[in-house]
């Protein structure tokens, strides 16, 4: 007896990745433990363009540079011409430059903004702090999101932002753990000033962080994380099914 789930339309899922790595490699490991499986023919194709090159956003954004998206759009047709059908960005910062990348590719691409903003608002979310680089705040592409779905983005003090950057670049694209205790004593911080009823990980290495975090602090500060809604619109995209374990996860 064939107890496959696959089915003739699955489509070819393509990752531009290495901004940074470790959230690409995330981002793929989700996808695998979030599809249900029996066996290997019923994960979905995947094709991972892990590429540390492409240029900084933040950088590029703040100095008004379209290298990132042309150095991306590149990644997408490669991975195009070798398949691919369906692509995600794993990078939040990079989605600045989404519709320019759109535009030049013609690709099915997941917005990681537009499909968590539809989630957090079906979840009731109302008050949302972004935790996110520079370039990500400056560029308010979860602002936006957010807005249409009727949900108010409460901004960070410039010192607060600051702590969030150091965490991002000096702590896990640095290699080094973050700090649990001082990343609670910042968001409580947050969150006593501010009328906060979630937190945004709009940076895929805070998904990173956070994932290692005891679920105390998670229900605590109640995160709602890109890369996890992402990863689970990657493979129904795909035609993949979700295991009861990942629709539990995107229900809390």
């Amino acid at each position: 007896m064939n107890t496959s789930l696959q089915t003739n339309n699955k489509k070819v899922l393509g990752i531009i990745g290495g901004m940074g790595p470790l959230s690409t490699a995330e981002l793929f490991h989700t996808i695998v433990s979030f599809t249900e499986a029996r066996q290997d023919a019923d994960h979905i194709h995947i094709l991972i363009d892990n590429d540390p090159s492409v240029p900084d956003r933040t950088r590029a954004i703040l100095g008004s540079s379209m290298e990132p998206a042309t150095h991306i759009a590149q990644n997408i047709h490669k991975l195009a011409a070798q398949g691919a059908q369906v692509f995600i960005i794993c990078c939040n910062t990079s989605h600045f430059f989404y519709d320019s990348i759109v535009a030049s590719t013609g690709e099915n691409i997941i917005s990681m903004p537009e499909v968590t903003a539809h989630h957090a608002a079906s979840k009731g979310y109302k008050h949302v702090c972004v935790l996110a680089t520079d370039g990500t705040v400056r560029s308010g592409v979860y602002e936006r999101a957010l807005a249409q779905v009727g949900i108010e983005t409460v901004s960070l003090s410039d010192e607060n932002q600051k702590q969030i950057m150091d965490i991002i670049y000096n702590d896990i694209k640095a290699g080094r753990e973050t700090s649990e205790n001082d990343f609670c004593r910042l968001l409580s911080n947050i969150k006593s000033n501010n009328n906060v009823d979630g937190f945004l990980l709009g940076c895929t290495e805070l998904s990173v962080a956070v994932k290692n975090m005891s679920s105390s602090v998670k229900d605590l500060f109640r995160f709602i994380d890109p890369l996890i809604i992402s990863a689970a619109e990657c493979v129904t995209a795909c035609g993949g099914q979700l295991t009861d374990e990942a629709r539990n996860i995107l229900k809390e």
